[in-house]
């Protein structure tokens, strides 16, 4: 409709410009074109503008909660390591063995069951030696093996170590700490997550002038580590008291909530 309006208001007399009364002369429609392609720019600037959403109109707020349950840990992953050396490598893994046998048979007999021990690690690597000019020559072998032991009663683990040491283990590698019921505690701390992004979104809300309305999504982001081991890496004479602490789960947690009101 514009176009036709805009063609008739341009249009010249008969006769003008091309000598021959048949119509609009050229430069009429040079006009009537250049005017076409500006009104149509005109028109898709306009359209590709964009829009502001009016004051009342539904918005929405994304905020992130913590939860945290602190607990005790009741049970421990104690690695122990049995390191021999000889002459010949066969010699050095056979003593190894032998002294590996008499500390998982004194576990077993101090009441841990033998599938609650794995080994973890087995090597055997040569000794090296360097002399001044020379270069490096084989001394010997050394054989190492690490048995990892869970135990589920902390108390208990001072004592095995001591035992496991008379009996051949020369080398502790770590304990790790945990908690039976870990997906319980994982679970507790989510639901306290959840309860605190609604409380900071309640707040907010609250500040800002707006109401909440239904949560359009909701996301974990992340979730609390283990605590890291306490290394022990030489051969003690006596067994340390063994202190677990306290471990905190933690779970983290995204909402993305809808609001809407005039704010303030």
């Amino acid at each position: 409709m514009a176009l036709i309006s805009l063609r008739e208001r341009l249009k010249v007399e008969p006769g003008v410009g091309n000598g021959d009364g048949a119509g609009p002369s050229a430069r009429g429609r040079r006009v009537v074109r250049a005017l076409a392609r500006a009104l149509l720019l005109g028109l898709l600037v306009q359209g590709a503008a964009p829009a502001v959403a009016p004051a009342g109109t539904a918005g929405q707020i994304t905020v992130e909660g913590v939860g945290m349950v602190r607990v005790v840990p009741d049970r421990a992953r104690l690695r122990l390591g049995v390191v021999v050396r000889a002459a010949r490598g066969g010699e050095a893994m056979a003593a190894m063995a032998r002294r590996m046998r008499a500390v998982v048979a004194s576990l077993e007999k101090a009441g841990i069951a033998r599938e609650r021990m794995a080994t973890t690690g087995l090597m055997l690597r040569p000794v090296m030696a360097a002399s001044p000019g020379k270069p490096p020559r084989v001394t010997g072998y050394e054989a190492r093996e690490t048995l990892t032991v869970t135990v589920d009663a902390i108390e208990r683990v001072g004592a095995l170590v001591d035992l496991a040491m008379a009996k051949g283990a020369n080398r502790i590698d770590g304990i790790d700490f945990d908690v039976a019921g870990r997906k319980q505690l994982a679970a507790e701390a989510r639901t306290r997550a959840v309860k605190d992004a609604l409380e900071r979104a309640r707040e907010m809300a609250a500040a800002a002038g707006l109401q909440l309305g239904a949560i359009r999504a909701l996301e974990e982001i992340g979730s609390g580590a283990r605590p890291g081991p306490v290394p022990v890496m030489r051969a003690m004479e006596a067994a340390p008291p063994i202190l677990a602490g306290t471990e905190t789960v933690t779970a983290r947690v995204r909402l993305v909530i809808a609001i809407s009101g005039d704010g303030r």
